[in-house]
């Protein structure tokens, strides 16, 4: 028993997974190892240590194989990372903790803030100009290191609402410290906020609207969520206010929803397409009542809208959670985004509670008798 075992880059990946779904302190720990001081294994911009890694891939090399403890083998460039760089993977030699400092992280969030404004305004820049000149500001950090910060950003910006830039695809980031440094920067820039605050309320109603597939989800943390301060502006609730945003992203909805049915010929059926939001009021937990061509059946589609992306969160009422899992089999969430510039949708349909996470936000309280 032993590395001659561990020969398979499958395994590697998903022991690689599997530090990242428990976290690195919970990982080492489970598995009885140290954290590394000298050799990393570099994946996807993300640092690992390599010792561990090899050595609880062992599990995965075949069948009745457990995890090598610390002390079954030796680390270090003649066994760990000629055993990786075997397998396909590149390890990387870092004399401390390859964790960004707080100077790093400030120079990239200043930097990832300086494009998002330009991106907003609609001016041109160079991601590779930024990067070049950002490098000399950071400890030695790789291509791909940059870019996974990069996509960190994007993530901790989603995670408030907000845009991000295109190209830097959000990617889960397990730096708490990425969302503290954004914060901080947001909330001293408030002709930043401002601009946001334009775009997040800008309503540019397009003619035509398409389907898309859903955002890919991140797994949940298994861990309680570090208390953040949050943004002067709330821009979800800004979103949710803004009924003119909302109405348009409904009546989008309405025309293509009577467009789609003609289309498969029920025209009977889309002239009893109904905007309820309008004709009804707010409150029954659906906006639009449509119909499925196949069967006939009512279609109760909850409409959100968002100047954002596709992977902006949004707020949901306890009524229309309850809605939803009273009828699954008929709810439909249509998550509007891109709606002023280029507007598309994905479908969910199904309880709320099947496809989201759920934060509890917001509460309705009223007094109590203290007698």
């Amino acid at each position: 028993m032993g590395l001659i075992e561990v020969n398979s880059r499958d395994a590697i990946l998903r022991t690689i997974e599997e530090f990242d779904r428990l976290g690195r302190s919970e990982f080492l720990s489970r598995y009885g190892y140290g954290r590394s001081q000298t050799y990393f294994l570099e994946h996807e911009g993300k640092h690992y240590d390599s010792k561990a890694i090899v050595g609880v891939a062992h599990q995965y090399c075949g069948t009745g194989l457990a995890p090598l403890k610390p002390e079954d083998f030796s680390g270090g460039a003649s066994t760990v990372q000629q055993k990786l760089e075997s397998l396909g993977f590149t390890v990387i030699r870092e004399s401390v903790n390859p964790d960004w400092g707080e100077s790093e992280l400030s120079a990239i969030v200043i930097d990832y803030l300086a494009m998002l404004r330009d991106e907003l305004e609609g001016k041109p820049y160079n991601k590779t100009d930024h990067r070049n000149a950002l490098a000399p500001k950071l400890r030695e950090r790789s291509k791909a290191s940059i870019e996974f910060k990069h996509a960190n950003i994007s993530s901790a910006l989603v995670e408030l609402g907000l845009p991000y830039i295109d190209g830097y695809k959000p990617r889960e980031h397990a730096q708490a410290a990425v969302a503290e440094v954004l914060v901080a920067f947001l909330d001293q820039d408030s002709e930043l906020q401002e601009l946001l605050k334009t775009k997040a309320i800008a309503v540019n109603a397009p003619n035509a609207l398409e389907e898309v597939s859903p955002p890919v989800g991140v797994q949940p943390s298994s861990k309680e969520p570090k208390p953040r301060r949050a943004v002067r502006i709330d821009f979800q609730r800004l979103e949710q206010q803004n009924r003119k945003l909302g109405l348009a992203g409904e009546k989008l909805v309405v025309k293509y929803e009577r467009e789609q049915l003609i289309a498969k010929g029920r025209e009977d059926l889309a002239n009893r397409v109904e905007h309820v939001a309008e004709t009804q009021g707010d409150g029954l937990g659906y906006d639009v009542l449509s119909f499925d061509a196949e069967n006939g059946k009512e279609l109760f589609i909850e409409v959100k809208t968002t100047n954002g992306k596709r992977e902006a969160p949004f707020l949901v009422t306890r009524n229309e959670v309850a809605f939803s899992e009273e009828n699954p089999k008929q709810f439909a969430l249509y998550r509007v985004f891109d709606f002023s510039s280029n507007a598309r949708f994905y479908v969910r349909r199904g309880s709320l509670k099947d496809f989201f996470r759920l934060t509890e936000k917001v509460y309705s309280a009223s007094p109590i008798s203290l007698e």
